[in-house]
């Protein structure tokens, strides 16, 4: 699949990239908060960035990025691609100091980040780490600048081989940065959104007037790069979100009018909560639905009010994007009988269901430890945390997560069996339910809810009662807090351990 390599040794990946912002000229490529940039201008900040880099940190392949859903960071992390370099992604929503510790422990050879990141901390641990402090400007057009040198040198130039490494989720532990290599991104990329990507069809496709791609993934973990990369594979116009907000997200698609989106399961509840006119959605075929668990009752709703047929998904950063799937196909055929479903294992993929004790292969039916082995990233099994079974017909599905069952006193509490109870309360959108340490119990739950808008805020002693009267005794959270919003990483996955911290604030 892939082509032979440049003099500079570039990959396919890299050059397919670099024509696109070649030869897109004053074509639109972005739209961010209503305002459309070219390819030229991002071709502009691209070529800048390189030649910063080479001027000041000459012979740089590993370099970091605070990824934030702006042109200027898009720009610069096709500009990346373009030229080979690997891209070490940064999350930019920790603290001054965090970052400061980050970037003091990563020691790449240069760091990039928009201005507002570059505290004088942060400038310092660059520094004295051996990273050149590059600085994106608020807009493209403007100039990017360089910090002062490095007083020291980085470790290494790093793997050729390694295009990106993603940060996972960390929605029950802290985040883990997943090396990707070219081949592995392209062939992932090769088959996304049912798009040829490499080869004569996709150059027929370069400049077509296709809807554009609408995401408010970002573009700091797989589903931000597994929605934006394949636009600029081809030249297709990208509207680019800060994040997933109904009002934007739904602008977007009442006035380009894709047929097929990405939208995490809390996103179909925000859509449903909002009450979207179903014509502003007309447009749309399916909405891959993933990243957290799919409520078949959501599913349900949201296909009903909108027509929309919503395909459950399940993937990681670790696989490089999505394994296993639904089709039109298997909607066609299974999607009653197969209600719950994340679909089916896609082509190169092998999926078994192991004893969490044990490690041995469990038969159809049973639920155990989910892995999956994935051509794409090499010849061996990966583990996951996540519970699963596979049934005769070959469909997967997910239970919960090996980690995230909470002893209490030698009883067994799914936190999700709870949440799902939790979110009937007619107040309640969405709920998170972890495990406190309990020095008598061992652990103990509790749980922390977001509420519909414009609803009377419910007690503490309502949200208690209302579980007890649905759950077994053990089940019901010792605690319940209600928050503004559910602390979320970029793909909108709620994260247990902010969860967690909530209840060691103090009460107000």
């Amino acid at each position: 699949m892939s082509a032979p390599s440049d003099p500079a040794g570039l990959n396919a990946l890299s050059l397919r990239i670099g024509a696109t912002l070649r030869n897109g000229g004053d074509r639109p490529a972005v739209e961010f908060e209503e305002v459309w940039s070219s390819w030229r201008h991002l071709q502009a900040l691209a070529e800048a960035l390189d030649a910063r880099l080479k001027a000041r940190a000459p012979g740089a392949r590993r370099v970091g990025l605070i990824a934030r859903n702006r042109p200027t960071v898009l720009a610069a992390m096709l500009g990346l691609i373009a030229t080979g370099r690997s891209i070490v992604m940064i999350h930019g929503a920790q603290s001054p100091e965090r970052l400061a510790a980050e970037m003091a422990a990563l020691r790449l050879a240069a760091v990039i980040a928009e201005p507002s990141y570059w505290s004088p901390l942060a400038a310092e641990a660059a520094r004295e780490a051996g990273s050149l402090q590059v600085i994106l400007p608020d807009q493209l057009g403007a100039p990017i600048m360089a910090g002062e040198p490095p007083s020291a040198p980085a470790d290494g130039a790093g793997d050729p081989q390694t295009a990106l490494e993603l940060l996972s989720s960390g929605t029950t532990g802290p985040p883990k940065r997943i090396p990707i290599r070219w081949r592995t991104l392209e062939a992932a990329l090769s088959g996304a959104h049912g798009t040829p990507l490499f080869g004569r069809d996709a150059e027929a496709l370069a400049g077509a007037d296709l809807p554009p791609a609408v995401s408010g993934l970002s573009l700091g973990n797989i589903g931000g790069v597994y929605m934006i990369l394949p636009s600029a594979l081809i030249g297709q116009r990208i509207v680019l979100l800060d994040k997933f907000a109904v009002a934007p997200w739904a602008r977007a698609v009442r006035l380009y009018r894709p047929q097929v989106l990405s939208v995490q399961p809390v996103g179909l509840r925000m859509i449903l909560d909002a009450d979207v006119p179903p014509d502003d959605l007309k447009s749309l075929k399916h909405i891959v639905s993933g990243a957290s668990p799919l409520d078949p009752d959501l599913q349900d709703r949201f296909e009903a009010r909108y027509g929309v047929r919503v395909f459950g998904a399940y993937g990681a950063s670790e696989f490089c994007g999505s394994i296993v799937m639904w089709t039109d196909e298997l909607y066609d055929a299974y999607r009653d009988e197969k209600r719950g479903s994340v679909g089916r294992p896609g082509a190169g993929v092998a999926i078994r269901i192991v004893d969490p004790q044990s490690g041995a292969p469990l038969p159809a039916g049973v639920v155990g430890r989910l892995e999956a082995k994935v051509d794409r990233v090499g010849p061996d099994w990966i583990g996951t945390t996540d519970l699963a079974y596979v049934d005769a017909d070959s469909f997967v599905f997910i239970t919960g997560r090996s980690d995230g069952a909470i002893n209490r006193g030698g009883y067994k509490i799914a936190p999700q069996e709870v949440e799902e109870v939790l979110r009937r309360h007619p107040a309640v959108l969405d709920a998170s339910v972890v495990g406190l340490a309990d020095p008598r119990l061992g652990e103990t739950p509790v749980a922390a809810v977001e509420l519909r808008a414009g609803v009377a805020v419910p007690s503490e002693g309502e949200l208690r009662a209302f579980a007890r009267e649905r759950l077994l005794a053990y089940q019901v959270p010792a605690r319940i807090i209600v928050v503004d919003a559910l602390p979320r990483n970029a793909s909108l996955k709620v994260m247990a351990p902010a969860v967690r911290e909530l209840f060691s604030l103090p009460l107000s």
